[in-house]
């Protein structure tokens, strides 16, 4: 019961008839166990009599009541009040036939979206119109699912949505038949709740005449129509599955059944049957082909049907047997998936594992240089030459890139506060190195020096501000950036903004910053860019700036250069999917960058299992959502996934602000899910070895800069680096830093990791299972985000022909005898299998 102002209160539907009830706790204790003799009838209630000790009343009408236990005067004798809120007439769920009426939202299509659908807008729970304001959805669920869900459009943003709140504006759980107010309310509000059942249910969203801003929400349960087969389960049995063990149909109500099956091309047959192979046992000669089926054909065997798989994927068999004696049976092939950028691709930006260092916190090689102040708890001496003194241990974590943060020149003593300076987010000359970190000649032997052990070198681009001196150097073809403030929240320049903004209306900021980009691929071959707060540049400026760093690549490749070649550029947008695509990625059409950092995808990971920064927390449902899926994105995107960064607080850290526990695991875990990521990926500095800020977890908000501890900065830590800073690593740690030097040695070998085209097999709450596959290698993920061991029954039909699964980071071995699979995920872990 809701508790408020002394009273608790509940409302619920109850059929026409006799009732009796108490209000007590769970364990019924004196005190708290009210019946007849124990309460007083309050007023305005319907007839309270004593039924065995019990609270009788009767209900004349099947309805919505309410019930309110009111304590505030007397807890010990609290008055009882049961009142009808609502009638509810009989079921009116009948299917309602589309209207071709002009509807009052036009074009836009209405869905309910949630958990049931993945928030997808899935067609099977679409809204059509049927004329005088309505719209209805009319879906069979096939088992009892609780759901979280609001009625919205297909749109990425969710745009247009209706949700239904109580008189305090809390959202509720919606009762079945219960007519409620349904109000138009902005993206991002919360949901309704409903629990479904097994059944046919039927959803009318009903506009007010002339206002599309309200409207009533009925959510019913249709009265149940039998089942061509009654409860016996239909099972899909073939070559596929082993026979036996069969994968079990979902009724749809309207006498048909569906299951999808992952399928590898040949040749299949099979039949659909019961479980014993006599209550049902469905043939070619018990079967006709439905009109858009693709063709099938008799086995000539045991009067089993044949099909022909030509293409790898999900495909789905429809029985429409709602005249039994006809019963059809309709095939129909994958539908086609689309070609995202890094599937089945030899782009090496795919197969990048990058390593973020910031450049001032990270270790100090040279005592002659350093700032010596910034933000964060480091030293804040981090250099070159201390980068270089840790290549060795850098590219033994077998990763193949670094992201160093600015380098450039951000005049110190010239530009207020030094801890901007030290940041570099806030230059002045783009075409020299800050003395505080070393010089052009340091840079050129770090960038050498990488190369040579195998590593991408990325330097960090500020391209759309720089600090309060501006730019007071012309650039080598004598170009300098129009430079002006910000404006504020009234339209004025922000005079307290530490810098300037790029104008680029201005042809010659554009000019100076292609030539800041290719000047450094060329002259020091570095591999690409990190581009900063992406969203300050226009679109068609960073289609130039890509065109013009992409050509300089080419021209080096053409020249024999074995570095300087690839010409990555991945863009900062930390905001939704929409804006990510609006200010980096652009459209498939007219692209713009291709690769920005997936912070979407990063929030649902620490989610899962940590807490993010809010302190907000949830499960594996989280891992691929409506808000953070990959297909917000145009095809030719390469989303690049982290876990943290120095503008986040480190997963460590946000394990300890959410008193998660099982620290190690929990690292490994979500670094997991980078490891299966198909695209390019990012380590911050640290994470290697589940580094955080002693005694840092609990949001600090009170002169947080001055202590260095402010969410946005704390991350910014000195180095650890083993060899190098004097560190000796705990257990721990060790462990955790070879596991992760193993898992990307894993991925480097196994493109069906980085590279791979992702088939979805399980969302749970505790459980996500996917199936990577590049060319013939097959790889399942499988990562348990609770504190208990689970497992998960993988069909081996969806697999490629092999006998075995084999962990590639533990050695396992499972036989693959064919049928289901018990695969068993430990709590915490993420699984690698390679099927061979």
């Amino acid at each position: 019961m809701n508790f408020a102002n002394g009273a608790y209160s509940v409302e619920m539907v109850l059929e026409a008839g006799a009732q009796a009830f108490k209000v007590a706790d769970a364990g019924w204790t004196n005190g708290t166990n009210f019946g007849i003799d124990q309460i007083e009838p309050g007023e305005g209630t319907l007839a309270l009599s004593d039924k065995d000790g019990n609270i009788a009343f009767s209900t004349e009408t099947k309805g919505l009541y309410r019930f309110v236990l009111d304590a505030s005067a007397d807890a010990s004798k609290p008055v009882v009040t049961v009142t009808l809120i609502q009638e509810i007439a009989e079921s009116s769920c009948s299917k309602l036939a589309d209207s071709s009426e002009l509807a009052p939202l036009a074009d836009t299509k209405l869905f309910v979206r949630g958990l049931h659908s993945g928030w997808a807008a899935d067609p099977m729970y679409q809204l059509t119109y049927k004329g005088d304001n309505i719209y209805q959805a009319y879906f069979t669920v096939d088992k009892a699912t609780p759901t979280q869900f609001k009625i919205a459009d297909d749109t990425d943003n969710w745009g247009v949505q209706y949700s239904v709140v109580n008189e305090a504006g809390s959202y509720i759980k919606l009762l079945d038949g219960v007519d409620y107010t349904a109000v138009k309310r902005d993206a991002g509000s919360s949901n309704n709740t409903f629990d479904l059942g097994a059944a046919t249910y039927s959803v009318k969203l009903t506009l007010n005449a002339g206002d599309n801003e309200e409207g009533s929400l009925l959510f019913e349960k249709c009265d149940s129509v039998p089942v061509p087969y009654g409860d016996t389960e239909l099972l899909l049995r073939g070559d596929f599955n082993g026979w036996q063990d069969g994968t079990s149909l979902t009724y749809l109500g309207d006498g048909k059944y569906q299951v999808s099956i992952y399928l590898q091309p040949g040749d299949y047959n099979f039949k659909l049957a019961s479980e014993d192979w006599n209550t049902v046992n469905l043939g070619f000669s018990d079967l006709v082909a439905g009109g858009d089926s693709v063709q099938w054909q008799d086995a000539e065997e045991d009067n089993n049907l044949q099909l022909s798989v030509t293409e790898l994927g999900d495909w789905t068999f429809v029985i429409d047997a709602s005249d039994k004696s006809h019963a059809k049976l309709v095939i129909t092939k994958p539908e086609p998936k689309p070609i995202y950028a890094c599937n089945n691709s030899d782009n090496a930006a795919c197969d990048l594992r990058m390593y973020q260092i910031m450049v001032e916190s990270f270790v100090d090689g040279d005592k002659s240089r350093g700032y010596g102040v910034g933000y964060g708890t480091s030293h804040h001496n981090g250099d070159l030459q201390g980068i270089i003194d840790s290549l060795d241990y850098i590219k033994g974590l077998n990763v193949n890139a670094l992201w160093l943060t600015p380098v450039f020149d951000s005049c110190a003593g010239l530009a207020g506060d030094e801890r901007l300076g030290a940041t570099g987010y806030f230059a002045c000359d783009f075409f020299n190195v800050d003395s505080n970190f070393g010089s052009k000649e340091k840079l050129k032997e770090l960038i050498d020096i990488a190369h040579q052990k195998g590593m991408y070198v990325f330097l960090d681009g500020v391209f759309g501000h720089v600090g309060l001196a501006g730019v007071p150097n012309a650039s080598p073809n004598g170009v300098k950036p129009a430079l002006v403030k910000p404006l504020n929240d009234k339209g004025e320049p922000d005079m307290g903004y530490p810098g300037f903004v790029v104008d680029y209306s201005k042809p010659e900021s554009l000019d100076y910053f292609k030539e800041v980009a290719t000047y450094w691929v060329r002259e020091y071959g570095i591999d690409g860019w990190r581009l900063d707060q992406a969203y300050q540049l226009p679109l068609d400026a960073w289609r130039d700036i890509r065109a013009a760093v992409e050509a300089e690549a080419t021209t080096r490749k053409a020249g024999g250069e074995l570095w300087g070649t690839l010409g990555y550029m991945v863009a900062e947008v930390w905001k939704s999917a929409s804006e990510i695509n609006q200010y980096a990625y652009g459209t498939d059409e007219n692209p713009a960058l291709s690769s920005a950092f997936d912070f979407n995808r990063r929030y649902g990971v620490v989610q899962a299992l940590a807490v993010e920064e809010s302190g907000q927390s949830s499960d594996a449902t989280q891992l691929d959502s409506f808000w953070n899926s990959r297909s917000n994105y145009p095809n030719h995107a390469m989303p690049n996934l982290m876990l943290g960064n120095h503008d986040l607080v480190r997963f460590g850290d946000l394990i300890e602000r959410g008193n998660k526990g099982n620290y190690w695991k929990r690292h490994k875990a979500a670094i997991s899910f980078l490891g299966a990521w198909t695209g390019p990926i990012t380590l911050y500095y640290g994470d290697e070895i589940g580094d955080q800020v002693e005694g840092f977890a609990k949001k600090v908000t009170e002169n947080c800069a001055d202590q260095g501890l402010c969410d946005d900065h704390v991350a910014r830590s000195s180095a650890k680096i083993e060899g190098v800073t004097g560190v000796t690593l705990t257990l721990e740690q060790a462990d955790l830093k070879n596991w992760v030097t193993k898992l990307f040695q894993v991925r480097d070998t196994h493109p069906a990791l980085y590279s791979g085209e992702r088939s979805n097999l399980a969302i749970t709450p505790d459980l996500y299972v996917d199936l990577k596959q590049a060319d013939d290698e097959q790889i399942v993920y499988l990562l348990n985000v609770s504190e208990q061991d689970t497992s998960y029954d993988l069909d081996a039909s969806q697999l490629k022909a092999g006998n075995k699964l084999v962990d590639l980071m533990t050695g396992e071995v499972i036989a693959n005898g064919g049928g289901t699979l018990n695969i068993a995920v430990p709590a915490l872990t993420g699984r690698f299998l390679l099927v061979e």
